[in-house]
């Protein structure tokens, strides 16, 4: 486990989000820190030496981009994080609505790739370089693992962003909709309805897309997670995966019951209210999110099968180091990242990282 930054470690921001990349034999945890006026940056912390060392950002938080070396160009409130296997890391500016590459080279040279931070672009348009869009609000970003395609989920769509090009294009949602109907399976991506998109996460050619509702659903609004096919038999269509395939499903079990259980149980008939966090293993295919109520469920999408592999019922505090994780207890704003079956989870309001 790597712990809460002792007094000697000047607070600068709540930890917000954590990807994890893995570049040569290093395995690292990528810290976000930032909406404070001191000074917001990128930290890499080695998961075997368990060092710390600066990745991005500056003393100046709101962004320049004048020709200096990645590693010093300032972030204005730096939120999402994600990074391809070559070890380049891509972060989401919110302050300055943008996303910005670092290259994974001495300088680490920085390209904006998505976003306009003078706000004048017009927003949502499709076969344009993805600079020339504004991004006022950015729930999660997603790269797959050649660093070729970036994915941007917005409220209620998922941008795709050619690296190559430079386009992009929405491959599922629609924009402004998050209403009912539920989209059937196997349908087309773009123009389907995707709820209040919350987070997505890349494992392969699959992008896995967390939903916490539909507005207009009652009395319930249960979260939900689609499939979208990258490049397989069903490349551009979206599948359910989690959550009641419709609006007036009852009699379900899950985060309303005190004791969701830790054996897997079929993802058609549980309900998990809110997904934040949503992360997917690149060795196994397997997807994790933290709910509304504070448990970290895992689902096995071609099993069919969803369990609590940790956190109690409202669980909120941090109590639980050093023993079994299904009694410990997991914040609902928790961020997740997942290696190899390695889950660390990143928590905002103890300031500290936390490994299954």
């Amino acid at each position: 486990m790597i712990g809460r930054r002792g007094s000697s470690y000047r607070y600068v921001g709540a930890i917000v989000t954590v990807a994890l990349l893995s570049s040569g034999l290093v395995t690292s945890a990528l810290l976000s820190e930032g909406a404070s006026a001191a000074s917001p940056v990128t930290r890499a912390v080695s998961s075997t030496l368990q060092t710390v060392c600066k990745v991005a950002g500056t003393s100046f938080p709101w962004g320049r981009n004048t020709a200096e070396p990645g590693i010093d160009y300032g972030l204005n409130t730096p939120t999402q994080i994600a990074s391809d296997s070559a070890g380049n890391v891509f972060v989401v500016d919110s302050g300055n609505h943008v996303v910005r590459r670092y290259a994974n080279d001495a300088n680490r040279t920085m390209t904006i790739v998505a976003g306009d931070s003078s706000g004048a672009a017009p927003e949502g348009v499709d076969g344009v370089l993805a600079t020339a869009n504004n991004f006022p609000s950015i729930q999660d970003i997603a790269v797959d693992q050649a660093g070729t395609t970036l994915y941007i989920a917005e409220a209620s769509v998922i941008r795709r962003v050619d690296l190559a090009t430079g386009t992009i294009s929405t491959i599922a949602g629609l924009r402004g909709n998050t209403t009912l109907p539920i989209p059937s399976d196997f349908i087309a991506g773009a123009g389907a309805h995707l709820g209040l998109v919350t987070g997505i996460a890349i494992s392969g050619t699959h992008l896995y897309i967390g939903s916490s509702q539909f507005t207009g659903e009652s009395p319930v609004q249960p979260a939900r997670v689609f499939h979208l096919d990258l490049g397989g038999a069903n490349s551009g269509l979206i599948n359910l995966v989690f959550g009641p395939p419709n609006a007036t499903a009852v009699g379900l079990v899950g985060d309303g019951a005190v004791g969701l259980a830790t054996t897997p149980q079929p993802s058609n008939v549980v309900i998990s209210f809110g997904i934040n966090g949503i992360a997917a293993d690149q060795a196994n295919g397997h997807v994790f999110w933290v709910s509304a109520y504070g448990r970290l469920l895992e689902l096995d999408p071609a099993g069919g099968v969803v369990s609590r592999r940790a956190g109690q019922f409202f669980g909120y505090s941090n109590t639980g180091d050093g023993g079994a994780a299904d009694t410990a207890q997991v914040p609902a704003n928790a961020a997740l990242a997942v290696v190899g079956g390695v889950i660390t989870i990143a928590q905002a309001d103890a300031d500290r990282l936390r490994v299954i």
